[in-house]
C-alpha cells in the first residue's frame, strides 16, 4: 500500500514539475497554463486509476461497510478459529450461521457485493 501511495505521489509530482517547466519555458503562468497539470495527470496511470475508481466514493458511503460487514467478518473468523473444544464447522456453514445471526441479510450482502464490484 505504501508503494502505491508513493508511486501516485511521485507521478503527481512529475505532472506538477512538467507543468511548471512548461510554464517557465513559455513565460505563461495563467490558470489555463496551470490547467496542463490535470492533462499531465490524466494521461498517466494516476488519471486512469481516478477514472477506474470514480464510483468508489459512492460505494464507500454505505454505512454497513463500517458497521455490520466488519462485525459479520469478525464473527465468521471467530467461528472458524475459536478453540472451544468443539469440532469446527466448514467455512460455508460458519458463514451462513454468522449471516443468520447478523442484522444483514444474504440479499443485502449480495447487493453490497454487487455495488462494490461496480464501484471498485
Amino acid at each position: 500500500m505504501v508503494d502505491m501511495v508513493n508511486a501516485v505521489a511521485a507521478r503527481s509530482a512529475i505532472a506538477a514539475a512538467t507543468t511548471a517547466a512548461e510554464a517557465l519555458a513559455a513565460g505563461d503562468f495563467s490558470a489555463q497554463a496551470m490547467a496542463r497539470y490535470r492533462h499531465h495527470l490524466d494521461s498517466s496511470f494516476v488519471g486512469a486509476d481516478l477514472k477506474t475508481y470514480a464510483k468508489a466514493p459512492a460505494f464507500l458511503e454505505h454505512r454497513e461497510l463500517f458497521r455490520d460487514v466488519g462485525l459479520l467478518a469478525s464473527d465468521v473468523m471467530y467461528r472458524i478459529f475459536d478453540l472451544d473444544g468443539t469440532p469446527r464447522q466448514h467455512l460455508i456453514a460458519s458463514a451462513r450461521q454468522a449471516v443468520a445471526d447478523s442484522p444483514m441479510s444474504l440479499w443485502s450482502l449480495a447487493k453490497l457485493g454487487f455495488a462494490g464490484a461496480r464501484g471498485l
